[in-house]
C-alpha cells in the first residue's frame, strides 16, 4: 500500500522540484577579481561570446569589477547563480581571487539595461 501513495505522489514531487529545462529567470552578478587584467577580460568575452544568454554589462580592470548579465537561466535563487557564474568564469581561466558581491535576480523578460 506504502508503494501505491508513493507512485502517486511523484508527479506532485517532480512538479515541486524545478526542471533544468524550465528557464525564464535573469541576473546580474557583480564580481571582484583580484588583479584583473586586460587579457583575462578579453578571454572572458570571447568565451561567452558565442552565448546568447552572457554578457558582460561593465568592467573596470583597475578596480577588478567586473558586472555579468545572465539571462533566461535556470538558476533561481543566488547560490546557484554563483555556481553558475564561477563556472564560466573558471572556464576562462578566472579561478582565484574571485569575490562575489552581488546577486540581483528575476523573473525574465526584463530586456533593459542597467
Amino acid at each position: 500500500m506504502s508503494f501505491l501513495v508513493y507512485f502517486l505522489m511523484i508527479p506532485n514531487l517532480l512538479k515541486a522540484t524545478p526542471s533544468l529545462s524550465d528557464a525564464g529567470n535573469d541576473a546580474l552578478v557583480a564580481v571582484h577579481v583580484d588583479g584583473l587584467t586586460d587579457p583575462m577580460v578579453a578571454r572572458l568575452g570571447k568565451h561567452v561570446a558565442g552565448q546568447a544568454n552572457i554578457s558582460i554589462e561593465y568592467t573596470c580592470t583597475w578596480s577588478g569589477i567586473m558586472v555579468i548579465r545572465f539571462t533566461d537561466i535556470t538558476a533561481g535563487d543566488r547560490a546557484d547563480v554563483i555556481t553558475y557564474a564561477r563556472r564560466i568564469l573558471a572556464e576562462a581561466g578566472i579561478e582565484r581571487g574571485v569575490e562575489f558581491l552581488h546577486v540581483h535576480t528575476s523573473s525574465g523578460g526584463n530586456t533593459g539595461k542597467c
